[in-house]
């Protein structure tokens, strides 16, 4: 009996070392692929910054602000059907909402001037010397309101005085 359990004693111990090289070439092996690094490997995450932290980019501030708190809105131009209907079809609207704002008693609107500062016009339907402003821009439900640009300078720029 004693063979029997030298022998077996030997097949255990060699399963046992078989099984040993086997964990270990494949730990040495993935361990190696951890370790090297070339020019396409991705980098690692700084640990600073957490995946659940949105970034959010902000607008810059606007830069001309048209304040008027004495008047409604519906006070501060002309409204003009043609123009809100092609806004509401997104033919006539601000390039970038909210971009230039005019602030009026209970409203804020986006601001885009004839010229072509601010305004998408691909049927060139605006006069240079006026200001267009939007009630709802860039939905269905736009209002664009029509009133002269009160800065000369635009004035002499396209010849009228």
């Amino acid at each position: 009996m004693t063979q029997k359990r030298a022998t077996w004693r030997r097949w255990e111990t060699g399963l046992v070392v078989m099984a040993m090289l086997l964990v270990s070439h494949t730990d040495l092996g993935h361990a190696q692929r951890l370790r090297r690094s070339d020019r396409d490997h991705i980098t690692a995450v700084p640990s600073h910054r957490s995946y659940m932290t949105p970034q959010i980019h902000r607008d810059r501030s606007s830069q001309v602000v048209l304040v008027d708190r004495t008047v409604p809105w519906r006070d501060a131009g002309r409204i003009v059907p043609a123009l809100s209907d092609a806004c509401a079809r997104r033919q006539f609207r601000e390039r970038r909402p909210l971009r230039f704002r005019a602030v009026y008693q209970n409203a804020i609107l986006g601001m885009a001037f004839g010229h072509g500062l601010n305004l998408y016009d691909p049927e060139q339907r605006a006069d240079p010397l006026m200001m267009y402003l939007f009630v709802n821009g860039g939905t269905s439900g736009c209002t664009v309101l029509v009133r002269p640009n009160p800065d000369a300078r635009v004035a002499n720029l396209f010849g009228q005085k």
